[in-house]
């Protein structure tokens, strides 16, 4: 069983997908023999698993699922839907389908549409080479009698799956108006989680739930979770919706401050700063590496938003290294006790750090001929910053 990925009309497909449902009332649930047994064609449901009350496409490729398809749609007869399980056989719990016209499609498989019906309790399972033959007990949904917690629990399904709608809009409203009118708990568990549309292990769970009650209970616990999640994601997209509202805001103004500054004659406080940075490094005359460095730095502020994020980080980068006294000659006696005793006095732990700073030290008060200065930074620009 797959899913094609070929491209046709989508229009033309949508209007055979309703005619082909029309289709699917054709065919009624199959007649118990005088065990209370059906003996049915059986496919094989993988990931296309298949909700009571649920209609779906679904996609066949040339085979034995195939064979079977046709064989049921010319007799006039449902199909049962098996699922595997991990031991390599097939659940106890089946379900009955209907199966609609089959239509090829242009890579050579079968587009059909399925109707999920009765749960059926499996008995025999028969495999040959060209088909599956299952044997089973239909299990009805109604209850032996109704109580005050399947109506409560009825009641509370309702009222959450009103929630879950109105926090997703891709779930038609028709689907609550419909919801009101089951008054079958079993009906309406599985006519909220197909149109909830949960994963497909929780979909098997589900099926597997044969009890209305239990079923019912599991459904609302899904119906809290959807709400939960719908409810986070509405949070997630406001604020970024608010986010972006303000950015544009930010935009909109800052372009209407340089148009107002262009008017006076004042220029761009933005572009002033850059030229302000770009005289500054003219003025310092450090070495070329730390010039290189900078003017990197200074190309990246102008081509940045001035109200993005980082646009703070290169500003305080800069800042850092035009502030650095690069060709200050430096005459102090070194005191070796005295920069131990100041780096542990600013900075705690460090310790690799504060020996290589002590070993440069060291070397310098050996070599004292450059001119070069002593400054020892440790950690970010702009905070703990030791000069020595």
């Amino acid at each position: 069983m797959i899913e094609s990925n070929n491209q046709f009309d989508q229009d033309e497909y949508t209007a055979a997908l309703f005619e082909r449902a029309e289709d699917l009332a054709l065919f009624t649930n199959a007649e118990p023999d005088d065990h209370g047994q059906i003996t049915l064609n059986a496919i094989i449901l993988d990931q296309s698993i298949v909700l009571p009350q649920m209609i779906t496409p679904m996609f066949l490729s040339p085979g034995p699922e195939l064979k079977n398809v046709k064989l049921a749609q010319e007799s006039g007869k449902t199909l049962v839907g098996l699922i595997s399980n991990s031991q390599g056989g097939y659940l106890s719990i089946a379900l009955e389908l209907a199966a609609g016209k089959l239509i090829k499609l242009p890579d050579g498989n079968y587009s059909t549409l399925v109707q999920g019906r009765r749960r059926i309790r499996v008995s025999q399972v028969k495999e040959t080479d060209t088909q599956v033959i299952v044997k089973g007990v239909p299990i009805s949904d109604t209850p032996k009698k109704s109580n005050s917690k399947l109506k409560a629990l009825s009641k509370t399904a309702r009222t959450l799956f009103e929630q879950v709608i109105q926090l997703d809009r891709t779930i038609p409203d028709e689907a609550h108006l419909y919801a009101l009118n089951v008054s079958d708990p079993g009906e309406l568990a599985d006519m909220i989680a197909t149109a909830i549309s949960p994963e497909v292990e929780k979909r098997i769970h589900i099926i597997e739930l044969v009890d209305p009650e239990e079923r019912l209970i599991f459904v609302n616990q899904l119906l809290a979770e959807e709400i939960d999640i719908l409810t986070l994601e509405e949070e997630i997209q406001s604020k970024v919706q608010r986010e972006m509202d303000r950015g544009q805001r930010e935009a909109y103004l800052r372009e209407q401050v340089r148009a107002i500054q262009s008017e006076l004659g004042e220029g761009d406080v933005w572009d002033q700063e850059i030229d302000e940075y770009r005289t500054r490094l003219d003025n310092l005359n450090p070495p070329e590496y730390v010039k290189d460095a900078v003017q990197i730095e200074i190309r990246r502020l102008s081509v940045n938003p001035a109200f993005a994020p980082e646009t703070g980080i290169i500003r305080n980068y800069i800042e850092w290294l035009l502030d650095l006294p690069w060709k200050e000659p430096f005459d102090k006696e070194i005191s070796i006790p005295l920069a131990q005793k100041t780096l542990e006095k600013n900075h705690f732990g460090l310790k690799k750090a504060k020996e290589r700073i002590l070993e440069y030290l060291a070397v310098r008060k050996l070599n004292p001929r450059t001119n070069q200065p002593i400054l020892c930074f440790i950690g970010p620009p702009g905070t703990g910053k030791t000069s020595l």
